[in-house]
């Protein structure tokens, strides 16, 4: 297959690279279009139009396919906790027991929520969607650590993530017990856990969880300041 797609427009053959993703999927880079042609591209909806290269996510909606990290969603939801799942997202891997266990204990200390953003989910209507309210109190969240985070410096990204992971669910069962007139539980829990459809999911460590082999592994980066190392991944550009 050639590397390139060529257009002709006017009279004039312009060269533009192809990209091909892991699974062989084909998309033309056209980002020099316009500069190149003064022409841009027409595609209602963006059926056509794949807006990035994803080292994280693999997805074909024609074939109902859904790949984290080349790993399949329906073994994701089946063997691994929601934690081991996060961890996998940012990091590119599995958390060893050790790096759970400090994953858990650093999401557990940042979990603490101001009391001033209860109030700010107290003045919703009980009527008010769950969503709505969350979206309200997350963007909130950063009137209350108002500090930048350095995107690289591994330490700032860290806190950075440990800090969202710890004090969404807390934000998730204000809403939820805001929309069901129930009162705010304030007691820390004892592990670690993330409200899930049907109730809570605490963590499993890695080594109870056996997962077939990802599918096509190549190189890409883990989120800015994050760790960059060769993962197991699906990279698609699709719409």
């Amino acid at each position: 297959m050639s590397d390139k797609a060529i257009l002709e427009l006017n009279g004039e053959r312009y060269e533009f690279p192809l990209v091909v993703g892991t699974e062989n999927e084909v998309a033309i880079d056209i980002k020099t279009l316009r500069a190149q042609t003064g022409a841009v591209t027409l595609d209602p909806g963006y059926k056509n139009t794949g807006s990035c290269e994803s080292s994280i996510t693999f997805l074909n909606g024609e074939k109902g396919e859904l790949r984290y990290r080349g790993y399949s969603i329906d073994d994701l939801a089946e063997n691994a906790s929601f934690i081991q799942t996060a961890y996998l997202l940012i990091f590119g891997e599995f958390p060893t027991s050790e790096q759970l266990a400090k994953f858990e204990a650093d999401i557990k200390a940042h979990s603490e929520v101001d009391s001033r953003l209860l109030q700010i989910v107290d003045s919703f209507p009980n009527s008010a969607h769950p969503m709505g309210i969350l979206s309200s109190v997350t963007s909130a969240l950063v009137a209350f650590n108002p500090s930048s985070v350095n995107v690289d410096s591994d330490e700032d990204m860290y806190k950075a993530v440990v800090s969202i992971l710890g004090r969404l669910p807390i934000l998730v069962a204000y809403s939820q017990r805001k929309i069901t007139n129930q009162s705010y539980a304030t007691e820390t829990p004892p592990m670690a856990t993330v409200p899930v459809s049907g109730g809570c999911s605490p963590a499993r460590s890695r080594a109870t969880v056996d997962f077939p082999t990802p599918v096509a592994p190549t190189t890409a980066t883990a989120s800015p300041g994050l760790t960059s190392k060769l993962i197991p991944s699906s990279t698609r550009v699709s719409p």
